[in-house]
Formats: C-alpha cells, structure tokens, sequence
C-alpha cells in the first residue's frame, strides 16, 4: 500500500508555483491505495484564492495546500520540552525493524533512534528517508511504536487524517537527522490522535497538529503469523491431518486490514472476487467466501449467529471431502468450516465416524515444508531471545 504522507507529498507536489508549500490542511485519507500492481489516480487542483488550493487524489484522498512565497507565513514555535516521567525503551530502533514490528522497506526506514518513551509521548531521531513523503511516514511509525509499547491490544493503526501540517523551512535533504515529539492527545478503542513537532539544530521545522490513526484489532495470538508468515500458519494441523483455525476478528475492518498484510496484489483480487457470505447463502461453487467462519466449499453450509470471539474455535468439518485450494486462494480461510465447542480435554477432532478430510495449507510454503513456531519478544519485555537473531530469516 502506498503510505498517506506519500499521497501528501504527491498533493503538495501537484500544486502550481511559483510559491512554496508553506501548509497542509485537513487531510483526509478515504481509500487504500495499491502499490503493486501499478494504481492511476486523476490528481485535481483546484484555487481557493490567498495561496490555498484544494487537491484530491482521487478517490483515495483530499487536502488543502497552502501556499506562499516563504515559510515565514506563520511564527516558528519553540521546541516542545517535557517534565514528564519517561523511560529508556528495551527496543532499539534497529530492533523494531529487524525484529519485524513495523513492515516499512528500506527506503522508509527513517526512525535511527528511540530516545525516550513517556505515558502520553515518545522522543526519537529521524533520519530523512529517500522516498516521497517517507519523512513524514517515520512520524506515523513511531507513534505506532509508542502504541506497541505502552497498550496490549488493537496495536495496528493506519492514518486517516490530519488536521494540519506546518512547515517552517524548506524540505531536509535526504540523510538530514531531526529530532521528533510526539504528543499523545486521545486514546480510545478506535482512535489515536497525536501532535508532533520535528526540530532540526534545535529549531523547529514542522508541526503537526491533529495526526488521527484508527485503531484494528489485533489479538496478540497472530502477532508470530502477521510477522513471521514463513514460519507460522493461521491455522494448525491436527491429528488426521485436517486443520483448525480461530476467527479472530471481531469487525470486518481488522480482518481486512489482516488480509492485506498476508496477500499479493493477484491473490488480494481473487479474495475481492469471492462472494460475500450472507448467512453463507448463495456462495458460487469452489468459492471460498470473505468470512471465514462461513465457508462453504461450494455448497450451503449454515453460518453462526454471529461472529466467534477471541478463543472460540472454527473446526473444518469433516463430513465432506473439501477442495484443496491453493496457497494464494486460501491464505486467510480453509473450506468448509463449522462452529464448534470446546471439549473439557482442549483438544479438537473430526466427527468419529466420518474420514478425515486433506489437509489445506494456510502458509506461505509448500503443506509439505517442516513448519517452526516462533515467539518474538514483545517491545516491553528485554532480555527474551529474538527471532531477528540467527534463528531469523534471511530478509
């Protein structure tokens, strides 16, 4: 997906001249935007006199721009200073990469250094990136770190807005160390709202105010699978080589979010293609549907009352020999699944009298492939081995 601040740095670089972008208000975030395959985007521009134009990219977001002929439009604020308590973080910058916990490749990997972690703010050095709006983006990947480290749950967030961005100085070059502050204004279920200024030589070049993320579940049992895919499955093989897998996600949104983080472009469209499952009625043969508590494997199934919780196990009925898909078609379900209680012994199995069905992969590799567990350590707990050391894979 291509990040938000790109989308704004793409904005900004639509408006005409010959003044300088000075400001960015009100931007809105609508619809994810596909990096690969290649997505075109119209760009509109529109004058809204005194220096401001309204530009959408369009359909996936809308800003405006203002613009003047030097960044002195607006007085510089002075750095943010803090007397709250904070604490050394036990992840290092590099450890947040290496160590999966954010996904960013190299040309968006800006955050050098976590400095200090706070209740309600972080410090940190970002080191301005080569790729269009990656500087900004580094602002969003430690805010999302600060929210790891200080919250159990509903830790993936994605930007949805901004209230506004000032500049207070032409663009750093690429390898130009700043210091960022980030603020902590509003934490609920589904938000996260924060101000953060970037200061370079001690001077404040940007401030930002209102920076919202939304909030996704995101139990803490498919963290291994969501960064380590080649090592861990969502579903697990059981004696008689079927498989069971837990709907995890409570809401549509977080499991849509899930999705595209285990999904090709190719593969992300054959999972738009499958019909929705209403009741699990109406599903076309062989067709997987977008629930994966309400799969059919061709043929009418009846689907929970509602959605299985945290913990409440999906089966893969056994009283039917299912499809085997592939590995890009059943990434994030198995055919035909049932809801099922948990028996007092914790352990699963088929209905006796029905055999055993094949095995459908949920992994990356082939079925085949010796699969190994791992548990990374969390970014409050130091001191726990890593998969980022020699058990790590090879990026």
């Amino acid at each position: 997906m291509v990040p938000a601040t790109t989308l704004v740095q793409h904005m900004i670089d639509a408006v005409p001249g010959p003044g300088r972008a000075v400001a960015v208000h009100d931007a809105r975030f609508l619809q994810w935007t596909v990096a690969a395959p290649p997505t075109e985007a119209t760009v509109t521009v529109r004058p809204e006199g005194q220096g401001r134009y309204a530009v959408e990219f369009g359909r996936q977001a809308r800003a405006t721009v203002e613009t003047a002929h030097g960044h002195d439009t607006a007085p510089r604020p002075r750095p943010w200073r803090t007397d709250a308590p904070e604490s050394r973080p036990a992840v290092s910058a590099r450890q947040m990469y290496d160590d999966r916990w954010m996904f960013h490749g190299p040309r968006f990997r800006g955050v050098t250094e976590i400095g200090a972690l706070g209740e309600r703010h972080v410090r940190g050095v970002l080191t301005t990136p080569s790729a269009p709006g990656a500087l900004l983006d580094n602002v969003g990947q430690l805010l999302g770190y600060w929210l790891m480290a200080t919250h159990p749950d509903r830790t993936i967030v994605f930007p949805t807005g901004v209230e506004e961005i000032r500049f207070h100085g032409p663009p750093p070059q690429q390898g130009t160390a700043l210091d960022c502050h980030i603020r902590v204004t509003t934490v609920t279920d589904t938000a996260l709202v924060a101000d953060a200024q970037l200061a370079r030589d001690g001077e404040v070049w940007a401030e930002i105010r209102g920076w919202r993320d939304r909030r996704f579940d995101s139990p803490p049992e498919v963290d291994p699978v969501k960064r380590w895919p080649e090592h861990n499955t969502l579903s697990e093989t059981q004696e008689g080589g079927w498989q069971l897998v837990f709907e995890r996600w409570p809401d549509p949104a977080s499991r849509e979010i899930y999705m595209r983080s285990q999904l090709a472009g190719p593969e992300r469209e054959q999972y738009a293609g499958r019909p929705r499952a209403a009741g699990a009625r109406g599903c076309s043969a062989g067709s997987p549907p977008r629930t994966p508590y309400a799969a059919t494997c061709g043929r009418t199934a009846r689907a929970p009352s509602s959605p299985p919780r945290y913990g409440s196990p999906t089966t893969l009925a056994a009283d039917r020999a299912p499809r085997a898909y592939t590995a890009e078609s059943s990434r994030l379900w198995n055919c035909r699944w049932r809801t099922a209680g948990r028996p007092p012994s914790h352990s699963f199995a088929p209905p006796p009298t029905a055999p055993a069905p094949a095995s459908v992969s949920t992994s990356r590799r082939s079925s085949s492939a010796p699969k190994r567990r791992t548990t990374p350590s969390s970014p409050r707990t130091s001191g726990r081995s890593s998969p980022g050391s020699a058990a790590a894979p090879a990026r």
